[in-house]
């Protein structure tokens, strides 16, 4: 079997929903009612995702809009 890359899920250089690359640091950020808002900042693309998963999961967005 040959392996495949799992493709990016987000057209950003992150490949996370929500995460953005801000220097050296990865930004978690999300819509609410039409304003951003900042999560945090974080050292890897991952702990942003999940931070922005917990976020997405807090204000009752749909499963499949989760990394």
């Amino acid at each position: 079997m040959s392996k495949r890359k799992r493709k990016a899920r987000s057209s950003n250089a992150s490949g996370y929903i929500g995460v953005t690359l801000n220097g050296k640091r990865y930004c978690a950020r999300i819509r609410i009612d039409g304003k951003l808002k900042v999560i945090g900042t974080y050292d890897t693309a991952k702990q942003a995702a999940k931070a922005y998963d917990a976020a997405a999961i807090e204000l009752g967005r749909p499963l499949s809009k989760l990394n």
